[in-house]
C-alpha cells in the first residue's frame, strides 16, 4: 500500500506506503531444525512446519529546487521474524545541464535476507535397500544433513551501492 501525500509545496513530493507478507513452508521431505538436537523435542523426526513473517514502511521525497535538477531521498524500515531489522536509506540526484542531457549521481544502502534454503534447508536422505550405507550410518548422514546445510545463523546480506549514469538524446531524439 501507497499513498501519494498532498501537495502543500510544489516542488516537493512525498509517497509513504507499508507491506507486509506471511510465508509458510511445510514438509514432511525436509529435517527440522531440531533433528540433530539431543536436547529439543525434534530430536531424529522428521517434518517441517516453519512460518515467517515480514513488514515494512517507507518514506520517499522528491523535490525539484529548480528546472535543472531532481532530488529524490527515502528510507525504507524492515522487520521479519528470521533476521534483524534494516534501515535502507537512498539518495540520488538527476540534472540537466542542458536540454536533452540528464546525469544522474545517487548512493543507496538495502539489504538482502537468506532465503529459506541458506537458512533452515535440511534435506532427508532415502536409502535404497541394496545401498552400502546402513543403520547407524543413514542415522549418521541424517545428522549430517541436520547440522550443515542450512544455517539458522545466517544474518542479512548488506548491500551497499554507489552509481552514476548519464543519458544523451542527439539529432532530435533519433539518437
Amino acid at each position: 500500500v501507497q499513498w501519494k501525500l498532498p501537495t502543500f509545496w510544489q516542488p516537493l513530493l512525498i509517497i509513504v506506503g507499508a507491506n507486509g507478507r506471511a510465508s509458510f513452508v511445510g514438509s514432511d521431505d525436509l529435517l527440522s531444525a531440531d533433528y540433530a538436537d539431543p536436547n529439543s523435542s525434534g530430536y531424529h523426526e522428521v517434518g517441517v512446519d516453519e512460518w515467517e513473517f515480514r513488514g515494512g514502511t517507507f518514506v520517499h521525497g522528491e523535490l525539484s529546487p529548480a528546472d535543472w535538477v531532481t532530488v529524490t531521498a527515502g528510507l525504507r524500515f524492515d522487520a521479519n521474524t528470521e533476521t534483524d531489522w534494516f534501515l535502507s536509506p537512498r539518495v540520488a540526484a538527476v540534472f540537466s545541464p542542458v536540454d536533452e542531457q540528464f546525469l544522474r549521481v545517487g548512493v543507496a544502502r538495502a539489504f538482502r535476507k537468506p532465503c529459506f534454503a541458506e537458512s533452515k534447508l535440511h534435506v532427508t536422505f532415502t536409502f535404497p535397500p541394496e545401498s552400502p550405507i546402513t543403520g547407524s550410518e543413514q542415522t549418521k548422514w541424517q545428522e549430517f544433513a541436520a547440522r550443515t546445510i542450512g544455517n539458522e545463523d545466517t544474518g542479512n546480506e548488506t548491500l551497499l551501492s554507489f552509481e552514476a549514469g548519464d543519458l544523451g538524446r542527439f539529432l532530435d531524439g533519433d539518437l
